[in-house]
């Protein structure tokens, strides 16, 4: 293969990762799985994080010479498990938020407060702005740049709250 100057090969490593990250976001998520389940990676999450893993593994195989993956290697082993522990912990903690209905009104009060939220209103209220502010949260990890610049995250609460006052 041919050998490129630093910055040429950093260049032409970012188009080919934007390639494969436009090519698997246009899979749908059951294909997304697939290709993951047959490179022995976990197959659970988000779409977007199925589309970061299959992409991290391409440029993982291209860092290796295009090997096999090296998926079984001690390293891979152990970021898999760590993986693992963080989605499962990131699971439950959706699992105890998820169905706000079950939840008392003091609770979800407290929910609301938390976030910066009214915290005023009958019990079908306080689930709707809980349910949007994850959404918007979820739209926002699903949408986030990785720049590390959490300049935005103080506006998440101030547009849920503005749009409850307009009821």
């Amino acid at each position: 293969s041919p050998t490129f100057p630093p910055v040429a090969a950093a260049v032409a490593a970012a188009v080919v990762a934007s390639e494969a990250r436009d090519y698997y976001s246009s899979l749908t998520v059951p294909e997304l799985k697939e290709e993951l389940k047959s490179r022995g990676l976990r197959v659970s999450g988000r779409k977007a994080e199925l589309v970061e893993r299959l992409t991290i593994d391409d440029d993982d195989d291209e860092d290796d010479g295009g090997g096999d993956g090296g998926e079984g290697s001690e390293e891979n082993v152990i970021a898999s498990e760590e993986e693992e522990k963080e989605e499962k912990e990131e699971e439950e903690e959706r699992e105890d938020v998820e169905d706000y209905a079950t939840l008392t009104v003091a609770v979800l009060r407290d929910a609301c407060r938390e976030r910066g939220l009214p915290v005023s209103g009958p019990k079908a209220e306080l689930v709707r702005r809980l349910e949007e502010s994850d959404a918007v949260a979820e739209e926002e990890d699903d949408n986030d740049d990785d720049d590390g610049n959490d300049d935005d995250d103080d506006d998440v609460g101030a547009e849920i709250e503005a749009g409850a006052g307009e009821e």
